[in-house]
């Protein structure tokens, strides 16, 4: 009895000690920092601090003594790829790096960004002359190397010509097999009890969307943010992924809100879209019975649930955190890998991509990407998710899209 007694306690405990730690850590970048949601402001402004400096040292190292820079939040460091000793004391000596030095610490390695960036090129060229499929390319500065990540297995012989002629570069290959097919997504869905009465329905970026019929989903996507025409403030779009596009049947979109359940709301219909290089789709959103939020959604957090879009400042750290809300994964965060990474398949050969290692499943293409800077109730938006697989994700910047499309973001201090 008296052990039943002590065992039932221990138990109690173990959960406890478990709901404790899920309920501290119920932001997206607590998690991924390892501390709980109070720690996060200080953990911010220490990230504030590194990148300062990661600035600092940019405008000083070159590309043929050294091999790039990359923060690391949770060590206070900023890393410092260097091919010899000697330029240790250059950089620490300057009076602007001078008193950081204690954030610093060195890296001796073997390729220098010149020469990382020139193999890079090469094997871009081989993976056109092979007609590589399904492959991301970038260099990893952490790794001081170029990164090839495959999404099949290493026993199939896909790729194989451009893999053995990429050998004399010495790439990283990670191999990781394919998602299962999502090319149909189509089902039919009993539709949550959308009220006629209700005047407007509230959009959120991060939130789903899927083309067909009202009841019938072929595909499913989400929301990256709103914007307007910058001539034409009359007309306003929800952007997402081009790829969300079909060039059979209907691109009509609907409304999908979190969960497993659509709501079949109208939004609009996508009149602008592209996959060949740039991954953007634009949809034009009815002017009656919706209003669409500059708001992103982060609904499993316990205090912050809609995250305002405040500005567009773009990252450029290595190291730093990126984050994106999803329809099926929902708010994740990772670290930034590369910058001006590519992904090629069937239909695009994709250029300028953030790559990270963000976590994101079917339905998440298109979601808001951000990252935090001052608080936690209001962000940076950064671009939109564009895809990924185990282990890898992928974000197109926002700059590319506005350029290219000649829209404007729509932000919460409008």
């Amino acid at each position: 009895m008296m052990k039943d007694i002590i065992f039932l306690i221990n138990l109690f405990f173990i959960i406890f000690i478990f709901q404790s730690t899920v309920h501290a850590q119920s932001e997206a970048l607590a998690r991924l920092w390892g501390v709980n949601d109070d720690a996060l402001p200080t953990m911010l402004e220490t990230e504030r601090n590194l990148k300062k400096v990661d600035g600092i040292l940019n405008r000083v190292i070159n590309n043929s003594d050294f091999g790039g820079t990359w923060i690391d939040v949770k060590a206070n460091k900023v890393f410092i790829n260097t091919l010899s000793t000697a330029n240790v004391s250059y950089i620490t000596s300057l009076p602007g790096v001078h008193p950081y030095v204690d954030l610093l610490n060195f890296t001796i390695i073997d390729n220098s960004t010149d020469k990382l960036s020139d193999s890079f090129e090469q094997i871009i060229k081989l993976a056109k002359k092979y007609i590589a499929v399904d492959v991301y390319l970038y260099v990893d500065i952490s790794l001081n190397n170029i990164v090839i990540y495959l999404e099949q297995s290493k026993s199939d012989p896909k790729n194989s010509e451009f893999i053995n002629a990429t050998d004399q570069y010495y790439p990283i290959l990670i191999y990781q097999p394919p998602d299962p097919p999502t090319t149909k997504q189509q089902s039919t869905m009993k539709l949550y009890n959308n009220d006629k009465r209700q005047i407007d329905k509230v959009l959120l970026c991060g939130e789903g969307i899927y083309r067909g019929s009202r009841t019938e989903i072929d595909y499913s996507c989400s929301i990256g943010f709103f914007a307007k025409l910058a001539n034409n403030s009359d007309v306003t779009y929800a952007v997402t992924t081009g790829h969300c596009y079909t060039d059979r049947g209907s691109n009509i979109f609907y409304y999908f809100p979190w969960g497993d359940r659509p709501d079949g709301t109208l939004l609009g219909v996508m009149d602008i879209h592209r996959v060949e290089d740039y991954d953007y789709g634009l949809i034009g959103l009815k002017r009656r019975g919706i209003r669409p939020l500059p708001m992103i959604r982060n609904t499993d957090a316990n205090e912050y649930k809609q995250l305002q879009i405040r500005d567009t400042k773009p990252v450029s750290n290595h190291g730093a955190h990126l984050c994106k809300s999803g329809h099926t994964t929902h708010a994740t965060c990772e670290y930034i890998k590369a910058f001006d990474g590519i992904f090629i398949d069937s239909e695009s050969f994709a250029t300028e991509l953030i790559i990270n290692d963000m976590e994101g499943d079917i339905g998440d293409s298109g979601g808001a990407a951000y990252y935090y800077y001052e608080n936690l109730y209001s962000v940076n938006l950064s671009g939109i998710h564009t895809g990924g697989n185990k282990g890898i994700g992928s974000i197109l910047p926002l700059q590319i899209i506005l350029d290219e499309t000649k829209i404007v973001p729509i932000l919460v201090n409008e």
